[in-house]
């Protein structure tokens, strides 16, 4: 699992005009008749232990009856019947390309409802699957979406995933879209005093992890924007 840290200026606001997470599934369910339950509210020691619930069930297999990885143990992920009621929503940036990894590639995404740009990356499950097919993949990518909606707080250091939607092909993970260049590009140019202030964000991020029971287990300057 990792997770993209992030320099943000000291002074956090509200977000303004940026929608809520149940919106998706709230127009989702107006064209699909209420096939999608609310993603709904729940304390955290609850979210704990719902999370561990579906960690047990992830090593059974995954077929045409049961195609959701995640929106079938995860109540905040939301399901959707087929990949155009994605791109119903999210329009792709021609020349968005961020980067790529093992598990898939992340690109720049336009909200069409709120005109905002959003950083999302694309799993195409069959494809990653048979490029890993070692149970434990399966293991983390359901780790990492369950810490990011249903565990972990929301912290100014740490990307924020706005919604994960999965198809029976794919998991989209929508987040807030950040610089392109990170610290392998940025650092040189940095004063003392700017590294000292950077090198406390990670700091605080890493800890705001330790804290609720993660580890990040890839650190480096790549996943720091």
């Amino acid at each position: 699992m990792s997770w993209i840290l992030k320099r943000r200026a000291s002074s956090s606001k509200k977000r303004k005009g940026s929608d809520s997470e149940d919106t998706f599934a709230r127009d989702y369910k107006k064209r699909k008749n209420g096939s999608l339950a609310s993603p709904g509210s729940t304390t955290q020691q609850s979210n704990r232990e719902k999370a561990a619930e579906g960690l047990t069930s992830v090593q059974g297999p995954l077929g045409p009856q049961h195609p959701y990885l995640l929106g079938d143990r995860l109540r905040r992920v939301h399901r959707i019947d087929d990949d155009q009621a994605f791109y119903d929503r999210y329009r792709e940036d021609q020349f968005g390309d961020l980067g790529s990894g093992a598990f898939g590639k992340v690109s720049k995404f336009m909200d069409l409802k709120y005109k905002k740009v959003y950083a999302v990356k694309i799993v195409d499950k069959n494809r990653a699957w048979a490029d890993n097919p070692a149970p434990y993949f399966k293991l983390a990518t359901y780790c990492e979406a369950a810490c990011f909606k249903e565990i972990l707080p929301r912290h100014r250091s740490v990307v924020d995933v706005v919604r994960i939607i999965e198809s029976p092909r794919v998991i989209y993970y929508v987040m807030e879209c950040l610089a392109k260049f990170h610290l392998k590009h940025s650092f040189r140019a940095f004063t003392s005093a700017q590294a000292r202030t950077c090198f406390l964000k990670i700091l605080q991020a890493v800890d705001h992890l330790h804290q609720h029971g993660m580890v990040h287990n890839d650190l480096k300057w790549r996943t720091s924007v």
